[in-house]
């Protein structure tokens, strides 16, 4: 699969050079148009993925997409588990897998798994297509359903850092719905004195767990106010909750917990919809927050499960800059 990137022609392809196949680019100047072959010592060849893989793990049939503001998404079918016959057939393993680019179609990071297959089944021979700006499609052959092999199809949402001013982007900035049919769509804005995240949400089985219980349908988000990209609670950490009837809780972060805590300020508005219901958090802005950058994370809590960012972990509030939570950059 090629494309066009820049003024460059990339090709992916699945290289050989190790135990199991990789996703590598061969590339090329439009000027050049392949004047001479890209031979395995060229400096236009090189592995499409910016983080190291076992050489056991296979990953093959890449394909390449473009988003029109220039960020590239690699697709690919992956098996990185253990077998009794490693060296075997690996297609009745594999997965679906998905990884983002920079407008160069390099340092592929960010990988996420587009369906839910489960052990013993597979997705295979996949391909991402771009829906719009902001929406890609994830395409396969999967057997995850009914056990015959069918084309499979889902939507995917682009997630970017965020740039928040005191206007509200016209397009959700955060989007979880990957695990059922609940879905939250965020958007974000601030001005002189709050952050405001404003979330719609689709649940149709909506489910109280209870005053005081952070539990049922309601969202969570985590603040990293300092920018440090914890791999823990911690100073300048906030975790706060709201239940769809308005029940609000704060945690803040200490020495590795969450400790319960008080935001002075804090508001939520909550409303029932047509489908679900929205909460608008108004988080005041203190003075020890970083007043140019923070990172956020978020999670959509259901009657039956807990679906966070992609790559989150409310927990142990992993914000690093490799990861999912967004970083926001407050104007």
């Amino acid at each position: 699969m090629s494309k066009l990137v820049g003024d460059e022609i990339v090709c992916v392809i699945e290289d050989c050079g190790f135990v199991t196949f990789k996703p590598y680019t061969v590339r090329t100047k439009l000027v050049d148009n392949w004047k001479t072959p890209v031979l395995a010592d060229s400096p236009q060849r090189g592995k499409a993925l910016g983080e190291p893989v076992e050489d056991w793990v296979y990953m093959g049939a890449p394909y390449l997409a473009v988003l029109p503001t220039g960020e590239t998404l690699l697709s690919y079918q992956v098996d990185d588990k253990i077998h009794a016959d490693q060296l075997g057939d690996r297609l009745p393993y594999c997965t679906m897998e998905v990884a983002i680019g920079d407008k160069e179609a390099r340092d592929f990071t960010r990988r996420t798994r587009p369906f839910p297959i489960p052990d013993g089944k597979h997705a295979l021979w996949p391909s991402v297509a771009v829906w719009d700006a902001n929406t890609v499609v994830a395409l396969a052959a999967s057997n995850y359903r009914d056990g015959a092999d069918s084309p499979c199809f889902i939507k995917g949402h682009v997630m970017r850092d965020l740039e928040v001013g005191p206007v509200e982007a016209a397009q959700a900035s955060l989007f979880i719905g990957h695990t059922g049919q609940a879905n939250l769509r965020a958007k974000v804005r601030k001005d002189a004195g709050n952050l405001y995240v404003t979330c719609q949400i689709q649940d149709t089985e909506l489910y109280s767990g209870g005053q005081g219980s952070a539990k049922g349908s309601g969202v969570y988000l985590c603040l990293d106010t300092k920018n440090s990209c914890l791999t823990e609670p911690a100073e300048g950490a906030y975790k706060l909750w709201c239940s769809y009837q308005g029940d609000a809780m704060v945690w803040e972060g200490k020495e590795g917990k969450w400790i319960n805590a008080q935001l002075d300020g804090l508001k939520v508005s909550h409303s029932l919809t047509a489908g679900g219901y929205s909460l608008t958090f108004t988080i005041p802005l203190k003075s020890s927050f970083n007043k140019e950058e923070m990172r956020i994370g978020a999670a959509l809590s259901t009657k039956y499960y807990v679906e966070e960012l992609v790559h989150s972990n409310l927990n142990k509030l992993y914000l690093g800059k490799d990861e999912s939570q967004r970083e926001v950059k407050l104007e």
